[in-house]
């Protein structure tokens, strides 16, 4: 039996119930031993061929701190959790975590919930993250030149986003919540490594980057750090906004990937 909602959904209620499913069946089904927790840039990984190892708590318009809320509460607790640090700066999204452990997510998974309006602030937060860093393969842009100049449009955007240094306020105060998240996960054994997505090669090296990309190296400094350059080893990443990987970029990242969560997986009797 399902339940649907009367009515064409819009775009931001199928991102709601993609993100919603994705922290569901985690809650419900998962005892994978390696967890990787980050934004929508960590959603275009697909792991299916090691779904019986690797569970992927990617999440359009969140960050990773979402993903570790949901281990840290309610969720399996794995062997190992890979932490994005794509995007430190947004919420953990209470509400969203909240919903995807009620009845209906549980039960009814094509519903397409519509949130209420004292949420109607961080939908908003949210959408707004959504349409700025949703993949461009989910929209119909027309004729390949037409995906080509909004492919342009959005590195552009980028850089001149990026370039802009993090309020180094924001980014303290986000560190700290990572470290409070991160020692309540140690403390149950649990082994926390940091991954940096690759993005479009010249936003790699923009100011907010390498800015997080240092903070959260010296914050961590007894946590292993897998870097863009290592995941973009040998690959000519192209991205499909700036941001979000292709599919050729999908394919040769996951398996520079492999080579780190190959022996959990190993221990665990898979691959």
């Amino acid at each position: 039996m399902s339940l649907f909602q009367l009515g064409p959904d819009t775009a931001t209620q199928r991102y709601w119930k993609k993100n919603r499913n994705t922290i569901s069946n985690y809650i419900q089904f998962s005892k994978v031993p390696v967890v990787f927790a980050g934004s929508s840039l960590t959603a275009t990984l697909d792991f299916s061929d090691e779904t019986e190892c690797v569970y992927n708590i990617g999440l359009i318009g969140e960050s990773a701190l979402t993903g570790l809320d949901v281990i840290q509460t309610i969720g399996h607790k794995p062997r190992v959790v890979y932490v994005e640090i794509n995007f430190p700066e947004r919420e953990s999204n209470t509400y969203l975590i909240s919903n995807a452990n009620g009845f209906l997510a549980k039960n009814f998974p094509q519903f397409i919930y519509t949130p209420p309006v004292n949420y109607a602030v961080s939908l908003l937060s949210s959408l707004y993250h959504f349409i700025k860093d949703a993949p461009l393969q989910t929209v119909d842009l027309g004729i390949d030149s037409d995906k080509e100049l909004a492919r342009t449009n959005e590195i552009a955007l980028q850089k001149e986003t990026l370039a802009e240094l993090m309020p180094s306020n924001v980014l303290a105060t986000k560190l700290s919540e990572f470290r409070a998240k991160i020692n309540d996960l140690e403390k149950k054994g649990i082994k926390v490594i940091f991954y940096e997505m690759p993005v479009y090669p010249e936003l790699s090296s923009s100011n907010q980057v390498m800015q997080v990309r240092r903070a959260f190296k010296e914050s961590f400094p007894d946590n292993n750090f897998i870097s863009s350059a290592e995941l973009a080893n040998g690959i000519s990443i192209k991205t499909v906004d700036g941001l979000h990987l292709n599919q050729d970029d999908v394919v040769g990242v996951l398996s520079n990937l492999k080579d780190f969560y190959r022996d959990e997986c190993r221990k665990e009797g898979y691959l």
